[in-house]
């Protein structure tokens, strides 16, 4: 079953300054750290280790750091990504995202299979308090969240095993419970960085991801 279009909406609440101000004062000194932490900066990350190595948020920042070091190896040309999905493979919709979101950024893409419907939307993969990004929140006419499409941004894709048809044709499969992260690399494409599944491009060509 292809999963063509993403049936959730968001919600957005606010939130007085009192209560905003109570929920500060019960955070852990680990949580008020992870706010101050940008995924998708390695020295923010790794200065978060130093000080909770082994906290809640400890293999969330080494997942980032992995991420990081990958997209430098590839972009440096000194690693060769398992799959690469070309930005004009992605069609006329991947183009006018790059001008609704051209910021870096990180999303990451769902379905879920329920006992008697697929449930589809999106989430954070990489929620440091301070990752880029985080307010660029727009869909498209599809009802889809648009990515952010700047150079270094993070896609995630976790998907329970069905087949998600994104943006033109291309087919992710996840295997597992884990995501799929791909890296939006300028003049190439998207990456892959970490994640076991499969990838069909519109083509047919289809990349088994371990």
């Amino acid at each position: 079953m292809f999963v063509t279009r993403l049936a959730c909406c968001l919600a957005a609440a606010a939130v007085c300054s009192s209560t905003c101000a109570a929920a500060e004062e019960e955070k852990t000194p680990e949580a008020n750290a992870w706010e101050r932490v940008d995924s998708l900066n390695k020295q923010s990350l790794q200065d978060f280790l130093k000080k909770f190595p082994d906290g809640k948020y400890a293999q969330e920042a080494k997942l980032g750091c992995s991420l990081q070091d990958k997209f430098v190896a590839i972009g440096d040309k000194k690693s060769k990504p398992a799959a690469t999905i070309p930005f004009d493979v992605l069609g006329q919709r991947w183009q006018s995202w790059t001008k609704r979101n051209p910021d870096k950024g990180v999303i990451g893409y769902f379905a879920k299979k329920g006992e008697k419907f697929t449930s589809l939307g999106w989430f954070s993969p990489l929620t440091g308090g301070s990752t880029p990004g985080g307010n660029s929140v727009s869909f498209d006419g599809s009802g889809v969240m648009v990515s952010p499409t700047g150079d270094g941004s993070i896609i995630g894709f976790r998907t329970d095993g069905l087949k998600y048809e994104w943006l033109g044709g291309v087919v992710s499969q996840g295997s597992g419970d884990e995501p799929m992260f791909f890296g939006v690399l300028e003049g190439t494409g998207l990456v892959h960085l970490s994640g076991a599944g499969k990838v069909t491009l519109p083509d047919g060509k289809t990349f088994d991801l371990k």
